[in-house]
């Protein structure tokens, strides 16, 4: 599994934390709209691995 650091948002509060051991980095990034009145907070991680035997993969997708 490898991990990649994400680039730094163009506004907003943003913060990075890799973990030394794996790589594996995560970002936060807080943001306000000011038309609808909301703020927003986010956690990204973008992450990559392979499957040692393919007949055992399995696929999978989500957001929050």
């Amino acid at each position: 599994m490898v991990g990649a650091r994400l680039i730094t948002p163009f506004n907003g509060i943003s913060a990075f934390a890799t973990d030394p051991e794996s790589g594996l980095s995560i970002r936060y990034w807080r943001g306000s709209d000011f038309t609808n009145a909301t703020h927003g907070h986010r956690w990204d991680m973008i992450y990559g691995g392979t499957v040692v035997d393919p007949l055992l993969g399995t696929r999978f997708s989500g957001t929050a």
